[in-house]
């Protein structure tokens, strides 16, 4: 007669699973297995352990190949996008060119010799100028089509109006009066100068405190930030020196207060990110950057299109101030007629010349475009590909400090950019020699002064690798480059604290809850901080699957609990690894129709052989995921209402429960498992606080799985970075393709894929459910 233990387990069955488990400690071998000889070979594990060595090592050579191709193509168009630019400025005031309708004659026969501004030239460089407002613009109506925005604060958007006009007055006035007076090189150097206002924000900011703000390294980031201030004010009032020296205009002082007052307004531009978050809202700037971030989308298609007027009437005015008539200077740039400049800036004749093609600016303006537009996508991917220093730092830090000697090179020899009868450089520009540093040293100490303070401002782009995954928002400041400063804007646009974004995220939901608590006017207790660790609960749905089948899923398992208990260990031992992602895990198992039929002398079932298999086959994948010979403890048995319950601790310290379904008590099948543990986890695990469980959800993800289903964690990684990068994103799948080989394989693949990349995609777009 079989006998029950108190939990309602067949303590016969027990044993026979007992003796089951020991006689199965040992992987199992072809060939006898010998009792001293631990050390034995699984030729299917050995088989699998090589394979994966030769992954992780063709990982490692396309991971090194990939990071080299990065960093090339951001040098490479940061680099493109600085020359074409002074290419564009260098045409706003060129030298002295001979006009002549007569296009066959050469330079040596040509008589007539003017200062001749060609007005293609103007509106290449204000498209480029401007293309970037237009990309902006693109994505925040997309947005707004597609998703839900905040309404717009009209007081905050007055103020960011103001404070960009202030950036695209001062962005003009420097590219089309201050810059062309320069030659090439000479201009790569004061380009620099647009940092002036940025380390005072972050003076007064610092002052005034940040959450959660480490004193140590406030007080590092206040001298650096003293340093910085110091070396941007040196190299400014060297290069107005330099002016004075020079000449460069027949009213310097005007000059040098245009340099001065634009370079202010510039710097203007990338105040949020030296704006320290801070929940006071007695600190109306930091206010103000809560609401600029949290609605941007709306106020940024604006303030694009404001920008993009106030750029074109800046070009008008700038061009009907400088010409001897203000009517004539107009027309002159509509291709309406010619006209002369004043003397003050230079005496040019403004209008149309046969130099160039009239096609050849625009074509110098695509190109930067495209190179500006790829830098930007190239380092957002250096960022989130945790490569940040070697293809994002690194290059766009040695683009301002090369640009000066290869433009020096190519001015030097100007055929290198000679197309048939048009010179990008002008050869019969008289040039300043590098030898000659007598009266251009206060240019060359300038600009060492001012790339010496950029290193200081920008600092924090080396204190992290880029965060996995992460969001455009999370990691810059604004979305789009300037289509300008293109390398500098990717500079101080990368944010100096990623954790800012949740912190900003935080503020805004916490708002919500306090508005929903009035609103309602129920008591709930103190929201306190979220917990920011994931918790991933993997849910394993098994019926009468094969021992193989279930091996491969176990193996699965243990790979988490292996990877669990490194990333926990790198946790403890006090080095900051932002791309690690910090998690809990469990695993679950919902078996179906676990108990045999029960016998008339028997009050409870038998577990069927299928649930005898899991168990033996337990060790056998722990053993094979670890290398060596593993023998779990002992498990856990409990009688539950739906049948029964077994627990095992894993040796990452992580628990893994077999549900056992006894289908006369609850309904049995795959589709019913899991109606059961989205119940089992959202109305049992979660806290039962309503505005607890909004909070957590955010943080807990349950891996839905088959039960002959292989996976790695780091496919579970990019799953679940994927979802906490947009809130708005319930699900999200791998790619699941079938293990073998063959031609009915490939077609396995194609339709997997088909179904996962088409139709599902589709299904999302059009918002409906196939049935």
């Amino acid at each position: 007669m079989a006998t029950y233990d108190n939990k309602g387990f067949n303590r016969d069955n027990e044993d026979n699973i007992a003796s089951s488990n020991t006689e199965t400690e040992e992987p199992r071998q072809d060939h006898e297995t010998i009792d001293w000889d631990i050390f034995q070979e699984n030729r299917s594990a050995a088989k699998y352990v090589k394979s994966e060595e030769f992954w992780k090592t063709s990982e490692k050579i396309l991971t090194v190949i990939f990071v080299c191709f990065l960093f090339l193509v951001v040098f490479g168009t940061a680099l493109l996008s600085r020359i074409t630019i002074h290419i564009l400025v260098w045409h706003i005031k060129p030298p002295e060119l001979p006009r002549n309708n007569d296009t066959n004659a050469t330079f040596q026969t040509k008589q007539s010799l003017y200062h001749v501004v060609d007005e293609t030239w103007i509106w290449a460089l204000l498209i480029t100028l401007v293309t970037p407002y237009g990309f902006t613009m693109c994505s925040s109506l997309k947005t707004m089509c597609l998703k839900k925005t905040r309404k717009i604060h009209y007081k905050s958007l007055f103020v960011i109006l103001i404070l960009e006009s202030f950036h695209s007055i001062g962005l003009m006035c420097m590219v089309f009066i201050v810059l062309p007076t320069f030659n090439a090189p000479a201009a790569s150097v004061v380009y620099l100068a647009v940092l002036v206002i940025l380390p005072l924000i972050e003076l007064v900011s610092t002052r005034s405190g940040s959450v959660n703000s480490d004193r140590k390294c406030d007080t590092c980031r206040y001298f650096v930030t003293v340093f910085g201030v110091l070396l941007q004010i040196g190299g400014i009032a060297l290069l107005c020196v330099y002016m004075f020296r020079k000449k460069l205009n027949e009213d310097n002082t005007i000059l040098v207060i245009i340099f001065a007052v634009s370079a202010l307004f510039i710097s203007l531009k990338y105040w949020e990110n030296f704006v320290k978050s801070s929940a006071d809202k007695s600190n109306w700037l930091s206010h103000l950057k809560w609401i600029y971030q949290t609605r941007r989308t709306k106020m940024m298609c604006i303030v694009s299109f404001w920008k993009t007027i106030i750029s074109f009437i800046t070009i008008i005015v700038v061009y009907a101030i400088q010409a001897e008539s203000a009517l004539d200077g107009v027309k002159a740039i509509f291709n309406l007629g010619d006209t002369k400049l004043k003397h003050d800036f230079g005496g040019h004749f403004l209008g149309t010349t046969d130099i160039c093609k009239t096609y050849v600016p625009y074509v110098v303006a695509v190109v930067n475009i495209c190179s500006g537009y790829i830098c930007a996508k190239a380092a957002k991917t250096a960022c989130v590909t945790g490569s940040q220093i070697l293809c994002f730092s690194i290059p766009l830090i040695l683009a301002p400090f090369l640009t000066p000697f290869a433009l020096q090179g190519l001015v030097s020899y100007p055929d290198i950019l000679d197309f048939k009868d048009c010179d990008m450089f002008i050869s019969r520009w008289n040039l300043e020699s590098m030898e000659n540093m007598s009266d251009s040293w206060p240019l060359v100490v300038g600009g060492l002064l001012l790339y010496i303070s950029l290193l200081f401002v920008t600092s924090f782009i080396w204190t992290t690798n880029g965060f996995i995954l992460g969001k455009t928002q999370r990691m810059f400041i604004i979305r789009m480059y300037c289509g300008i400063h293109t390398d500098m804007s990717l500079l101080l646009n990368r944010s100096q604290n990623d954790k800012e974004f949740d912190f900003i995220r935080d503020m805004e939901r916490n708002k919500r809850i306090e508005k929903e608590k009035k609103r309602t006017n129920q008591k709930h207790d103190k929201c306190n901080k979220v917990d920011e660790r994931s918790k991933i609960y993997a849910c394993a749905t098994m019926w009468h699957e094969t021992e193989m089948e279930m091996t491969q899923l176990l193996k699965s398992i243990f790979r988490m609990d292996k990877h669990h208990h490194m990333i926990k260990t790198a946790r403890q031992s006090n080095v900051e690894k932002s791309n690690l992602l910090d998690y809990d895990f469990e695993a679950h198992i919902f078996f179906d129709d676990a108990f045999e039929s029960p016998r008339t002398d028997e009050d409870f079932p038998d577990v069927n052989e299928y649930v005898k298999i899991l168990i033996k086959v337990m060790d056998t994948a722990a053993s094979a995921v670890h290398r060596t010979v593993i023998q779990l403890e002992d498990y856990e048995m409990v009688r539950t209402p739906y049948g029964g319950r077994l627990t095992w601790k894993l040796l990452g310290g992580n628990s893994l429960v077999c549900h056992l379904k006894d289908k006369t008590k609850i309904r049995h099948k795959k589709r019913w498992s899991q109606v059961m543990y989205m119940y089992y986890f959202l109305s049992h695990r979660l806290p039962n606080k309503i505005d607890r469980i909004v909070d957590n959800s955010y943080n807990t993800f349950l891996l839905a799985l088959d039960g002959d289903v292989d996976f790695q964690p780091e496919a579970v990684m990019h799953l679940v970075r994927r979802m906490k990068k947009n809130p708005m994103v319930g699900a999200a799948c791998g790619r699941i393709h079938p293990i073998g080989h063959g031609p009915l394989v490939w077609y396995q693949k194609f339709e997997y894929a088909v179904s996962h990349w088409l139709q599902k995609a589709t299904v999302i777009i059009f918002y409906f459910s196939p049935t």
